[in-house]
């Protein structure tokens, strides 16, 4: 395994999920609910590779380092931001 990549993460965060849980990750957008009300990284991994009621999968898509970064980006950097 690689190391984690947040930068990477926040790449793949404006790719593929900003849309529905917005630029701050607190949802509203297409229907996505927040991302940072206290959600653990594996969590996170979990519904991002298998998807979740209209969340699609990305497992097929994102390695599982991929979506490593992401989760990370989200827990580390989104959720960490003061509100």
């Amino acid at each position: 395994d690689r190391p984690v990549d947040v930068d990477h993460g926040r790449a793949l965060y404006a790719e593929a999920c900003v849309a529905c849980h917005g630029k701050a990750g607190d949802g509203g957008q297409g229907g996505g609910p927040t991302l940072i009300a206290g959600l653990a990284a594996d969590t996170i991994q979990a519904v991002a590779s298998a998807g979740r009621n209209n969340m699609p999968a990305f497992g097929a898509v994102y390695t599982p380092a991929d979506i490593r970064d992401l989760a990370t980006y989200i827990v580390d950097v989104l959720a960490a931001k003061p509100r």
